[in-house]
């Protein structure tokens, strides 16, 4: 459709678009194929079995109903197939019920003017105001439509009454009804319109909702009210903020290895430099070796070449370093081995069922993972007690820790980016009867008592805009209560800092146990 048809333009200041005004068009074919059924079974019962049919005028009356009835049909089929533009569709439909209205309006007149106040009066009476109730929703979209549809039903009729040609006191009856018909189509037509806009209102907050989900760190998508389609967003959001978090911590990663390759490398570097001055220094004394032994040179100018060849060639210090070298690229070595072991540890694959796993091991792979995000601001100090194996989600659990340091980590440098200092970051681990505490403590700028029982809903987060996607804490919660059956509380003082305390049931059997006694470690990168 190339332009909006004036018929439909809005009066309100919010306009109505091409697609609402296509819509409408349709709503009103459908509409009309519903009156010209109506049509169809009036004619035919008027014809077939109204008392004297055959002495009411309409010599010329049913083919030109029946061109008006073709022409309704053309509309509903044009708007059916979406044939032809929208304000032709109209058109077509417009002409159709506005010519067979009409035709009923003047055959009404005709009968009253033929037969007086008889049955088939009443008959035409009772007929046309069906066709006028109809109206009110097969063309509450138009409101001109509706108001042509009604006014060519009543006004012959009203016209005629109040000329004296027909009844007077019927007319009124008549006039009455158009009027309160009027009201009524005026009340639908604006129900209608007002729906449409209530539709495509929500149909446009669902889209920008869905938008900001998208665009919230290509992680966070909707949550919809559907149970089975909740259940699966959860899943993708928990594996999109893994995801988002493992992105943001690459580059800390990649610097922690690149650190102990870079000496590795230069350890290399000075190996194979030594060697190859101890390998010149060997070739020296075979030479030296060989000149001595021949006769050619005296014992004492030997000892004074092999002197030179010492000092010439730094045996003394090679000696001394090489070793040392190669221990230091074998320290490197070892580093980067850990970071490897704990980054595979970390990404522990998700499994639909739970399985023994060591918490103070899958936490001391998360700090060493989350190096690069704390190095710079806090010291992490990890009490880790005597725990059973504890049968979980290792993965889910990995990825609670890490949002709990990582959030440790922004709330230290909020507060230390102005101070030049540093906070500490204190996780304790510790069995407590038949469950597992876990807690998280950290002196950053904590939370104000009032927002603690939001933090957990999606959403929602104290960070600058752009700064955070508030899914963090909220998965948190889902992976522990709702996955582990745990539980997962706060404390909070502003200017102190703020700690999270998790505690989740051991719930399996008795020989599953082994207890592993974790170490006390403080560790500053």
């Amino acid at each position: 459709m190339t332009r909006v048809i004036p018929a439909l333009k809005a009066s309100s200041p919010g306009g109505r678009s091409a697609d609402q005004i296509a819509n409408a068009v349709r709503e009103i074919g459908r509409g009309t194929s519903l009156g010209t059924v109506f049509h169809l079974a009036g004619l035919a019962f008027v014809e077939l079995y109204m008392p004297n049919a055959d002495q009411l005028p309409r010599a010329a009356v049913i083919p030109v109903f029946l061109c008006f009835l073709l022409l309704r049909f053309l509309g509903f089929y044009m708007t059916l197939r979406e044939r032809g533009s929208v304000e032709l569709r109209l058109r077509v439909l417009a002409a159709g019920a506005l010519g067979a209205n009409l035709v009923w309006g003047l055959r009404v007149v005709g009968v009253q003017l033929h037969t007086g106040g008889s049955q088939e009066a009443n008959v035409m009476a009772v007929i046309i105001l069906g066709l006028a109730t109809g109206a009110l929703t097969a063309f509450a979209p138009s409101l001109w439509l509706q108001r042509a549809a009604l006014a060519v039903l009543f006004v012959p009729l009203v016209v005629v009454g109040c000329a004296g040609i027909g009844p007077g006191a019927l007319a009124v009856l008549y006039a009455l009804f158009f009027l309160y018909m009027l009201a009524q189509g005026t009340a639908a037509h604006r129900k209608y319109w007002v729906s449409v806009h209530a539709a495509k209102a929500l149909s446009d907050h669902a889209e920008a909702a869905e938008l900001a989900a998208i665009a919230a760190a290509e992680s966070n998508l909707q949550l919809r009210t559907e149970i089975a389609h909740s259940a699966k967003m959860e899943i993708e959001l928990r594996q999109a903020q893994k995801l988002e978090a493992i992105g943001r911590l690459a580059a800390g990663i990649a610097h922690e290895i690149n650190t102990p390759l870079q000496f590795i490398g230069d350890s290399c570097s000075f190996l194979i430099e030594g060697i190859e001055q101890l390998t010149g220094a060997m070739e020296d004394y075979r030479h030296t070796f060989d000149h001595l032994a021949d006769g050619k040179l005296a014992t004492a100018a030997a000892l004074v070449q092999i002197a030179g060849i010492d000092e010439r060639r730094d045996v003394t210090y090679l000696r001394e370093q090489l070793a040392s070298s190669a221990l230091l690229a074998q320290d490197g070595l070892h580093r980067i081995s850990k970071i490897v072991v704990a980054t595979k540890e970390f990404a522990y694959p998700h499994r639909k069922e739970k399985v023994l796993a060591d918490i103070n091991k899958a936490i001391a792979s998360t700090l060493i993972i989350s190096n690069s995000e704390t190095r710079y601001v806090a010291d992490v100090a990890a009490e880790l007690g005597e725990l059973p194996p504890l049968l979980c989600h290792p993965g889910e659990l990995n990825q609670v820790i890490l949002n709990l340091i990582v959030n440790a980590a922004h709330a230290i440098g909020d507060v230390v980016k102005t101070t030049g200092g540093r906070g500490v970051i204190r996780i304790k681990t510790w069995a407590a009867a038949d469950r597992v505490r876990i807690s998280v403590a950290d002196t950053g700028t904590g939370m104000p008592a009032e927002i603690l029982d939001k933090i957990f809903e999606p959403f929602f987060t104290t960070k600058p805009v752009g700064s955070g996607t508030g899914q963090g804490l909220a998965i948190c919660r889902s992976a522990i209560v709702d996955k582990h059956g745990g539980t997962i509380g706060v404390s909070s003082e502003l200017g102190v800092g703020t700690t999270f305390t998790i505690s989740l049931p051991i719930a399996q059997p008795p020989e599953a146990l082994h207890p592993r006694r974790g170490l006390l470690a403080d560790s500053r990168a």
